[in-house]
């Protein structure tokens, strides 16, 4: 059952077919044990459909581990791109072109003046960043432009893009006039003039707001109105060519309406469009402002949804054509094919450890599927529905009944053809990733119940459908429940940081405290899967809910965002999504309720740097430190982005000092080495061990914790000798195969007992060969081995704890970063420090004849023990080498 088509060749049940429920039976189940090639495909069906956006050939499933990792390493790197490419998209789609293309007949005069009133409202709508629950910026950036037409034969009015202020000034000096004795207007000319604007490609979204009373010239697009040129534009320029080129420039057209007379032209305009035009009522003045807000906002939105498909190879779009209304069923022929859903997952830690959902028996289905699609999203098309299925049930007597449902569904198809687009993987995959979130959403009720509220959140309930085409192809589509016509659908949040605005929520007839819920479970789902997920691009209504006859909010075709790039195609975004989600989000009573931590200004739940501004000319200094810290820290992390993906331990960071006294003693063995004998001889010999006990956490680093400690040693006699001595001991953030191994904490005590033999011949030559006397030194290092019972062991690394008056100075990492000298003088840190450990690397790559540098330094200027003299005092470096293969993820190698 794990192949494609394995949904073709399961026994199917003559069963009603519900969609996605509750697996109440799940734990009578016997659990089948997993083969590694059974693993090694389910994780292929995620993969698989990554290269195929790429154009690449997956080919067949690995036989070994080692080959899966390495399709997953390239998979995550391919992600990572496209990722980082569509943020891109997302920062172009709000840069704004809005030109405003205008009939300046004499009837127009109250519109123009209304335009010229309202422009600065407009852009600051638009623009404003105010608190992010009131208002938030639609636009970036945005230019303006004016075309004004009038008839055949007079000049148009023309404003180059340009700011709101130029634009008020030149609506002053327009004089409304020119007819020419007919009805109809040169519409053509001034959409051709509009079209020749210096339309740029920094600017992601380009919106013609056409405002108009009358059509244009030509039969095919008035309704017989006086018109001088019904044979149509005498210049032979067509809406067919027009909107051709709209196209080709990415514009988006949207029209403002006053009168009836446009109706043909807008009918006709749309068809050539390919698109629906959206028509915004301008009959009263004072409604202008709030049409192009609209409008404008709408065509950002598209913009931002759009950029999901940037990247990759070029995909075909299906040949369709809209059609908005219901069909004639009766003229549509039944499809017979097969109904497959999926039971929820038992855990959220089954979630995360990619645990297989289990899929239900699939079953008979017969369908009626309207010719053309009603809708287009980003992705998909969807087309109106009616599940016709018989089923059998027994009456009261115990007599089989035949019975045919007719149910209203949306079926929903890959909008793009191509290889692998419509597989059945791609819908199974979307089919679980809305189980996952049904599943989550049950969930968050229970939690919200456990705090006394009653609210509801549900999704619509999801399969996957499978059909026979005549010519044998198969055909695969997404089925949910169709929602009344009368439901309000809106759009709380979209997976690229939009939410919906309170004004436009209450615009709409919402609750503002349903657009809280709804937002807080995607805060939730973060929580609750400890930072690994975050269910977003919420869409649905609120109506009564089946069954409870309880008003709620029901949702669909949601995204999620995930630590595991290659999950959750295409909308995962991944950690940078969850951090766009909190720099846009405020907590609200849900999230208070439910005791979430506000994230805003955290990276992902590390503790926020805080600076003092409270002197004016502080506030430039700290901006300067605030930014290096940001990118010395995304430095940092940055050798974590490849490999497989690896699970961070469950932590709390306590940065308080812990009660020695209720805590219990721990005794294990310390191990250390001696120096090597030479730079020569890099074989080094294991030095004795100790006995200690003792342990506690308070900070979190790129790739380890690190525990407040105190060492209780045992003299060499046996006898009990307490030292106090505070130290801190490390222990790998990750887990996972190997993570936590002695050998590679033996690996990272090699090196600094490396680098710590270098730094002593460092301050040798310097005082040999230049007469400074200078020291430079690193904290002893030793492992701690911790028996847990017969067979294992926890492994961390000891060192010396700095006082808590020493200042912790970061004076370069192992990606090029050397801390500013004004930084370091703002420290108190003399610079002479600064400089003497920056030609600390520089002596070791001589030293070693170009095969090796020390890096990554930060540490105190303190005295160092039994010299009593001041001294560079540092812990944790890393080491480049030209063998790449030693020192750890740290060596960048020759590079």
């Amino acid at each position: 059952m794990d192949s494609d088509d394995s949904i073709e060749k399961a026994s199917t049940t003559q069963e009603v077919s519900e969609f996605t429920h509750e697996n109440k039976s799940s734990s009578l189940k016997k659990k089948v044990p997993s083969s590694d090639a059974r693993a090694y495909r389910e994780i292929g069906k995620r993969l698989r459909p990554i290269f195929d956006d790429e154009g690449l050939d997956y080919g067949e499933d690995p036989a070994d581990e080692d080959t899966l990792v390495s399709k997953f390493e390239l998979a995550t790197k391919l992600r990572k791109k496209r990722i980082e490419e569509v943020f891109q998209c997302i920062r172009r789609a709000r840069n704004v072109q809005l030109c405003f293309l205008v009939d300046v007949t004499g009837s127009m005069q109250p519109r123009i003046d209304d335009v010229r009133k309202s422009i600065d409202t407009l852009i600051k709508r638009l623009t404003d960043n105010g608190p992010y629950s009131k208002t938030q910026s639609i636009a970036q950036s945005m230019e303006v432009a004016f075309v004004g037409y009038r008839d055949i034969g007079y000049n148009n009015e023309v404003l180059p893009f340009t700011n709101a202020e130029q634009l008020k000034g030149f609506l002053s000096g327009i004089v409304t006039g020119g007819g020419g004795g007919d009805v109809t207007e040169d519409v053509f000319g001034g959409l051709d003039t509009a079209l020749n604007l210096a339309w740029s490609d920094e600017c992601g979204t380009k919106v013609i707001f056409h405002i108009c009373d009358f059509p244009g010239h030509g039969d095919d697009i008035n309704s017989g109105v006086r018109d001088n040129y019904p044979a149509g534009d005498p210049k032979g320029r067509t809406c067919k060519e027009l909107f051709s080129r709209l196209r080709t420039k990415e514009i988006q057209y949207h029209f403002g309406k006053i009168h009836s007379y446009t109706d043909i032209m807008i009918k006709k305009f749309s068809e050539v469009y390919g698109d629906y035009i959206v028509e915004f009522d301008v009959m009263n003045v004072d409604k202008i402002l709030e049409a192009v807000f609209n409008a404008v906002s709408i065509s950002v939105a598209a913009n931002v949804a759009a950029s999901q498909r940037t990247g990759g190879i070029i995909r075909k779009p299906r040949d369709f054509t809209l059609d908005k209304a219901m069909p004639d069923w009766a003229s549509l022929k039944e499809l017979n094919g097969r109904f497959v859903s999926y039971e929820f997952p038992k855990s959220i830690q089954d979630i995360k450890g990619n645990v297989k959902l289990e899929w239900n028996k699939p079953k008979n289905a017969t369908v009626k599927i309207a010719t053309n699609p009603f809708g287009r999203g980003a992705e998909r098309l969807a087309y109106y529905g009616k599940d016709v299925t018989t089923y059998v049930v027994m009456d009261e007597l115990k007599n089989k009944k035949v019975l045919t449902k007719n149910e209203d569904i949306v079926l929903k198809e890959n909008l793009h053809t191509g290889k692998g687009m419509n597989s059945v993987v791609r819908y199974q995959l979307s089919n679980q990733m809305q189980t996952i979130a049904s599943f989550l959403a049950q969930k968050f009720m229970k939690n919200l119940k456990e705090v006394g509220i009653n609210q509801t959140i549900k999704f619509l309930k999801i399969r996957t459908l499978s059909l026979i085409n005549e010519d044998a192809s198969k055909r695969y589509m997404s089925c949910e429940r169709l929602f009344a016509a009368d439901a309000k659908f809106v759009r709380f949040t979209n997976n690229a940081g939009y939410r919906i605005l309170e004004e436009q929520a209450l615009a709409k007839g919402v609750s503002l405290e349903y657009v809280q819920l709804v937002i807080s479970f995607s805060h939730w789902t973060y929580k609750a899967s400890n930072r690994f997920l975050m269910v977003v691009d919420l869409e649905g209504i609120i109506a009564k809910i089946d069954g409870e006859g309880k008003t709620g909010v029901l949702l669909t075709d949601p995204a999620i965002h995930c630590t595991d790039l290659t999950r959750y195609l295409p909308m995962n975004h991944g950690p940078r999504g969850m951090q766009n989600f909190f720099e846009n989000h405020d907590c609200n009573q849900f999230c208070k309720a439910l005791g979430l931590e506000d994230f805003k200004g955290q990276a992902y739940g590390d503790p926020i740097t805080e600076f003092d501004v409270k002197k004016v000319n502080n506030i430039r200094d700290s901006v300067i430190s605030a930014v290096s810290k940001s990118v010395s820290d995304s430095v940092a992390t940055s050798h974590k982005t490849t490999s497989v993906a690896r699970k961070e331990r469950e932590f709390t960071l306590d940065k308080t000092e812990p009660d020695w006294r209720s805590l219990a003693e721990m005794k294990g063995t310390f191990s250390s080495y001696e120096f090597p004998k030479s730079i020569e001889h890099i074989e080094l010999d294991r030095g004795r061990s100790q006995r200690m006990p003792s342990k506690n956490p308070f900070a979190k680093g790129a790739e380890r914790l690190a525990y407040y400690g105190k060492n209780l040693p045992y003299s060499k006699d046996g006898s009990e000798q307490k030292m106090d001595e505070d130290i801190v001991f490390k222990e790998n953030l990750f887990l996972g195969k190997g993570m936590n191994s002695a050998n590679r904490y033996q690996l990272s005590n090699h090196m600094n007992t490396i680098v710590s033999y270098l730094a002593q011949l460092y301050t040798e030559d310097l005082k040999k060969k230049a007469g400074v006397d200078r020291t430079i030194k690193f904290i002893k290092i030793r492992t701690l081995a911790l028996k847990i019972d017969d067979t294992n062991y926890r492994y961390m690394t000891s060192e010396r704890r700095f006082s808590g008056n020493d200042k912790f100075v970061r004076f370069t990492n192992n990606a090029l970063y050397f801390i500013p000298e004004s930084e370091a003088v703002a420290k108190g840190v003399d610079v002479e420090w600064v400089r003497l450990v920056i030609a600390f690397s520089h002596w070791t790559y001589k030293a070693s004849k170009r095969f090796l540098m020390v890096v990554d330094l930060e540490g105190i200027v303190s005295r160092i023990e039994k010299t009593g003299q001041i001294g560079v005092l540092l812990t944790d470096p890393a080491i480049h080498c030209r063998d790449e293969t030693r020192y750890g993820r740290m060596n960048h190698g020759t590079e």
